[in-house]
């Protein structure tokens, strides 16, 4: 079973949209940009397990 093609789009544009949602929150939300960046990187990681399998 193949894995659909925008899975990889979707691992390209993830990390940028997160890193640009952390810029927005400035200087005063430190700890919920951490939160938004671990999220992201277990997306991620979601996301590139259908791909090791495929």
């Amino acid at each position: 079973m193949a894995a659909p093609a925008y899975i990889l789009s979707l691992l390209v544009w993830l990390p940028i949209a997160a890193g640009v949602a952390v810029l927005l929150l400035g200087d005063r939300r430190i700890a919920l940009g951490r939160w938004v960046a671990l999220a992201a990187t277990l997306a991620a990681l979601a996301l590139c397990v259908p791909l090791w399998f495929a």
